[in-house]
């Protein structure tokens, strides 16, 4: 462990420890930073070697209370970059979160210093009073605000979390701002075909952030990109000529629209009632939603005129409640974690789940709802953890602009991620380059950034394909896009 006694400029700071601060380093030690770029923590509890391992003579600790301005002058945070207090996870976190905020703002105002700012807290009660106490909504993470928004994209859409976690992870591809000075005077419509490596997917216009912008939208001096990428410092153009679309290729597009979704539900925890409040926003969709607990989840409370909601008074975990339930009536299946940490029975019953969907030849699209993974929970497939708000802070950390732009991505109004069947842009069997997807996409009003495709080994997920790359493409597969259209 380095202890250095020396002054620092421009580092990283964290302030707290968590059982979810592995994370945070985790992501960090994936990030391109500058050589000389420090990550200091503050914290009552020294990390172990082995999470701080891969940030090597980056990493600097101090013991100490960050909630006492003693302390947090030895690391000096009006010098910082940027600083992450991170106590989520632990029994009082979001007080211990009140508390150093309350010392950290007066301590910043003092020196004049506006370091970017990120606090990541549980509960929306704690996110109100913290707002209400003067600090800015946009350095507040919640993760009770933001989990049921990316759980309920990820239990519509099969294969959607993968997308989501590279994306909201340092590791694979990211969103950058990119500069628009060889487009001024172009439209959207232009731009899509304008990088060999990159995806465009949106524009920061008047302060605000689309995704999907319409295709004839003109690009001024005051107007920045939205690309996906996997390094800003190696994007190139396309060539001057670019390959044709093959529009042979390209079909018609036949989009479903407003089609009904079905939802069972086993268990009812704190996310439930969140969960799907967030569905109804999402989408105006018709919803069948049939939920299987022993908690009463107060179904009278749901009004909502798109949605059939139904409580199944049982024990989902006991019995033979899972033989009697119809699987083929439900396209999405959730298991909500009911108990704290342990989720032992939660993986027990998705694993019965998956033996009765496997004897009945169902492909339904499972998602258990998880806390912090751990080594029991971190490798199960179906899993969506609250980890992924930690590493969307974490991407926050090292690319500020992230701040403005998760809120669109997260809790979309307009465009939303959406895995299309790929018989809506090009032909089954066909083999296309990304320009002729791209094409096909556009001329739906749609940005493509990559597909899925069934492999030897399962399901694969390619964001940001190389644009001259063939791929052959079979029934099953999709196209990856922003849309605005509410489709399935």
């Amino acid at each position: 462990m380095i202890k250095l006694r020396h002054k620092f400029h421009e580092h990283i700071l964290i302030l707290g420890a968590s059982q979810t601060t592995t994370v945070i380093f985790n992501e960090i030690s994936q990030a391109y930073l500058k050589p000389d770029k420090k990550i200091v923590m503050l914290a009552q509890k020294e990390p172990d070697s082995e999470s701080i391992a891969e940030l090597q003579n980056r990493f600097v600790f101090y013991k100490g209370n960050p909630s006492l301005e003693s302390d947090l002058l030895r690391v000096e945070p009006w010098k910082a970059d940027a600083i992450c207090i991170n106590l989520f996870g632990q029994p009082d976190g979001d007080m211990q979160t009140f508390a150093i905020l309350s010392v950290l703002k007066p301590l910043l105002d003092s020196k004049n210093a506006q370091p970017l700012l990120i606090a990541i807290i549980a509960k929306e009660q704690y996110k109100q009073k913290l707002i209400n106490y003067g600090f800015n909504e946009e350095s507040l993470v919640c993760v009770e605000t933001l989990f049921p928004y990316i759980a309920a994209q990820v239990c519509r859409q099969k294969n959607l979390k993968a997308v989501f976690n590279e994306i909201l992870s340092v590791k694979g591809n990211d969103i950058y701002q990119y500069p628009s000075t060889d487009f001024i005077g172009s439209t959207w419509s232009k731009v899509l075909r304008a990088f060999e490596n990159a995806c465009p997917i949106g524009i920061k216009q008047n302060e605000s952030f689309v995704f999907n912008p319409d295709q004839n939208t003109l690009i001024t001096e005051e107007t920045e990109l939205l690309i996906l990428a996997s390094d800003l410092n190696k994007i190139s153009m396309a060539p001057a000529f670019l390959p044709v679309p093959d529009y042979n290729e390209i079909v018609s597009g036949k989009l479903e629209s407003d089609r009904e979704e079905s939802f069972l539900i086993l268990g009812w925890g704190t996310e439930g009632t969140p969960l799907i409040s967030k569905l109804k926003e999402l989408s105006e969709a018709p919803k069948t939603v049939l939920i299987v607990s022993e908690k009463d989840p107060l179904v009278s409370d749901f009004n909502k005129s798109n949605l059939s909601i139904a409580w199944q008074h049982a024990n989902q975990h006991k019995g033979d409640i899972l033989e009697t339930i119809k699987f083929e009536y439900f396209e999405n299946i959730i298991i909500c974690a009911e108990g704290g940490p342990d989720s032992s029975a939660e993986i027990e019953l998705l694993q019965r789940v998956k033996e009765i969907l496997a004897r009945t030849g169902l492909t339904n699209n499972i998602t258990i709802l998880l806390g912090a993974l751990t080594q029991e929970t971190k490798s199960i497939q179906e899993g969506l953890s609250t980890d992924i708000i930690i590493k969307l802070a974490t991407q926050i950390l090292l690319h500020p602009p992230l701040l403005h732009l998760s809120r669109e991505l997260i809790q979309p109004k307009k465009a939303k991620i959406y895995l299309n069947p790929v018989e809506n842009y090009v032909g089954i069997d066909s083999e296309v380059n990304f320009y002729t997807i791209i094409e096909a996409a556009r001329k739906i009003n749609e940005t493509a950034i990559g597909y899925i495709t069934q492999v030897e080994t399962g399901t694969k997920v390619t964001l940001n394909p190389m644009k001259d790359q063939k791929q052959k493409f079979y029934h099953f597969d999709r196209i990856i896009v922003f849309s605005n259209k509410n489709v399935k």
